[in-house]
């Protein structure tokens, strides 16, 4: 498992049980534990890949908690993104990029986690569903079991050539000035 840098604030049943009540749904059990332990957080460079999708691999920049700041805050999500993800799909995780990791919550594939790609969002306006997301995981744990530690240092580059180059000439300047 990767590690996370929990917040400064510690998870409180208090709000998350009025968070409920607010969105009128039900967290996965295995979802609530993982914010009890860790209250959202930020991973360490990470990827999940994806199999037979458009978008191949994402990176979690930071898990939603309760009661933090608006960036990493569940409910603030929750309102922000109303109107933008499906019905009875709660936001998750932020992703590099301005993607979401929801949850569905809906009684078919309840507990199910989905990429929400912010660029489909313009095909589909509010009538976007499950359907028009990427399937990522069947369950919240699959999901942590997916998530990997990435050193972009350790990826495979010698079939890669550089073909050409531009550099902007005044930027040049500066760099020839600076070696003088």
């Amino acid at each position: 498992m990767i590690s996370i840098k929990k917040p400064n604030s510690n998870f409180d049943r208090e709000i998350f049980n009025d968070i409920e009540k607010q969105i009128e749904l039900k967290l996965p059990l295995e979802y609530i534990e993982f914010l009890e332990k860790y209250n959202g957080g930020r991973p360490e460079a990470n990827i999940v890949e994806l199999k037979r999708c458009e978008i191949e691999s994402f990176s979690i920049s930071t898990f939603l908690g309760v009661n933090l700041d608006n960036n990493s805050d569940l409910l603030y999500h929750c309102d922000l993104l109303s109107k933008r993800i499906p019905q009875k799909c709660v936001p998750i995780a932020d992703v590099e990029g301005g993607n979401i990791v929801c949850v569905n919550l809906s009684a078919d594939k309840y507990g199910y986690i989905y990429l929400w790609d912010h660029d489909i969002e313009l095909l589909y306006g509010e009538d976007i569903t499950v359907d028009n997301m990427y399937l990522v995981a069947k369950s919240f744990a699959e999901f942590m079991k997916m998530i990997k530690p990435y050193n972009p240092t350790d990826e495979e580059l010698s079939e890669y050539k550089v073909l050409d180059v531009w550099v902007n000439p005044e930027f040049m300047k500066k760099i020839k000035q600076g070696q003088n």
